[in-house]
């Protein structure tokens, strides 16, 4: 029979793999962040999520329109992240999903 782990040592374990999480999240977040700070402002509120991995910066709006109205200002877009994201920027990918319900 094999023996019982303690609670700590599960922890600790895990550990390389929570914190590899929690640091992509951060990442994704100061990619959020820097995406809204270079958009128009009317365009900035429907982001609610943008990730950047291997060059492709991919951002995820809620509704079609919004991601019409965002597909006209990603060439200024482009622009305005030059030098600002953590990798060179490559391409830009828009997806329409629903945001997730806001925790309440």
């Amino acid at each position: 029979m094999k023996k019982p782990s303690s609670i700590k040592d599960l922890i600790a374990s895990q550990g390389v793999k929570l914190r590899a999480l929690k640091d992509g999240a951060q990442a994704a977040d100061r990619v959020l962040s820097t995406v809204r700070e270079c958009l128009p402002q009317d365009c900035s509120g429907s982001v609610w999520a943008a990730s950047q991995k291997d060059g492709q910066l991919t951002i995820m709006v809620g509704d079609p329109s919004d991601a019409t109205r965002l597909h006209y200002a990603l060439p200024g877009l482009q622009a305005a992240l030059a030098g600002r994201l953590p990798e060179p920027l490559s391409k830009i990918t828009l997806r329409v999903r629903p945001a997730p319900p806001d925790p309440a």
